[in-house]
């Protein structure tokens, strides 16, 4: 069985490495820092219409008698707009501490901790990013660079996860393709609709690599680990399109440029890529301690539950409504009506979320756990199995068979 981050590189360049991590760190955790007084200062002062906001998070008018009707200061709502990226930063580079710390002579370690320093940059702190790289053009140019390191490294790691081998071989060109998207990233700002294809060709390239590696060239320890990174990569994703889909659909409304709700929009979304570092972190250190299947069942059951309660509500509330012709009009007759129909949208999710949940967790466990999902099928296929055998040398062979459909796979 291969190690985690098998392969080992020279102790003169890993002290290199080092010591490029310790610089990268250093200029990550300087970023927030220097960004939240600006930031504070920008969010204290009103703008006059809602169109000169729409990037700075800076409330209008009418929101701020609407944060204060809501018992808020202009000050708290200041603070906890920092906070949040802020704490957001400091779980990525927490993590990436903890990694490096874990396993300072492990190069996928290494690596791994370079895409969560770059990664909190890039993801986590990016009104304090954007503020500071406004401010200052080295500061802009050194924010630029991290963020790109972060795609980079990200695609690095993708191509040696988990164990430091370039696994297929085609993949030691894949860094070639992600210096080609790096340097004009850098050098000519506004040319990520350009990149865009070249982006999604090398993020599909790594993607196939890590599918490739693990159905013909993974340990069991190894199957584990990839896991886990995928589940994180895959949870976020889906988390950041849910909350896009809600924010431009359901709350379109209450997430216009000035209003106060911007903020527990920016709580959900950065709250859905936390689940990247914390995956990596169990991917690198303690892939062992904790069994994926069941983490990756729960999340398909209520994830789909909470997608289907969403459009429900979307189905009854808003095409009903249109429907009818509450949607839209004014008055007494149009807020009764829209207050039956969630009614009826509450009523209908109430009498259909057992039955529902239990299709959801029967699909779940079968897509997870294959034939071992239900017990009671097992048996009765064993049942079957033994009606005819007339010797204890039939009976033990398919006892055998039994205890091998039922038994986890290896992870």
């Amino acid at each position: 069985m291969r190690a985690v981050g098998a392969g080992r590189v020279g102790s003169r360049w890993l002290i290199v490495a080092q010591i490029g991590l310790l610089l990268l760190a250093l200029v990550v955790m300087a970023i927030p820092i220097a960004g939240i007084p600006l930031v504070l200062g920008q969010l204290r002062t009103l703008c006059a219409t809602a169109t000169t906001c729409s990037d700075t998070g800076q409330l209008t008018p009418e929101s701020l008698r609407l944060l204060e009707d809501l018992g808020l200061s202009l000050d708290l709502y200041a603070k906890l707009s920092v906070a949040v990226p802020a704490v957001a930063a400091v779980v990525w580079i927490s993590a990436s501490m903890l990694v490096v710390w874990r396993r300072p002579s492990d190069p996928v370690a290494l690596l791994t901790g370079s895409f969560l320093l770059a990664g909190s940059v890039a993801v986590a702190d990016g009104p304090l990013r954007d503020a500071l790289a406004a401010s200052n053009t080295a500061w802009g140019l050194a924010t630029a660079v991290v963020h790109t390191l972060a795609g980079v490294a990200l695609g690095v790691l993708l191509a040696v996860f988990p164990d430091g081998r370039w696994v297929p071989g085609w993949t030691r060109w894949l860094p070639l393709g992600w210096s080609a998207y790096a340097v004009p990233h850098v050098v000519l700002p506004g040319s990520d609709t350009f990149l865009l294809p070249v982006i999604l060709a090398l993020v599909l390239a790594g993607a196939w690599a890590q599918i490739w590696r693990y159905r013909r060239d993974s340990d069991v320890v190894q199957r584990q680990q990839i896991k886990w990174a995928v589940f994180g990569f895959s949870g976020a994703l889906f988390g950041w399109f849910a909350v896009q889909t809600l924010g431009n659909t359901v709350f379109a409304d209450q997430l216009t440029p000035g209003s106060p709700w911007v903020l527990l929009f920016s709580v959900a979304i950065r709250g859905v890529w936390l689940v990247v570092p914390l995956s990596i972190g169990v991917a690198v250190l303690h892939y062992r301690l904790w069994d994926i299947e069941p983490i990756v069942n729960r999340t398909l059951v209520y994830g789909a539950l909470a997608a289907l309660i969403t459009l429900t509500y979307i189905a009854v509330v808003v095409g009903l409504g249109t429907l009818v012709g509450t949607h839209g009009d004014s008055g007494a007759s149009s807020s009764s009506g829209t207050l039956g129909l969630s009614l009826l949208a509450t009523a209908g999710v109430a009498v259909a979320f057992q039955p529902v949940r239990e299709r959801l967790q029967h699909i779940a466990n079968r897509v997870v756990y294959g034939q071992r999902a239900n017990p009671y099928e097992v048996l009765a296929s064993f049942s079957r199995r033994m009606a005819g055998a007339l010797s204890i040398d039939q009976v033990l062979p398919g006892m055998s068979f039994i205890r091998a459909r039922r038994s986890v796979k290896s992870r």
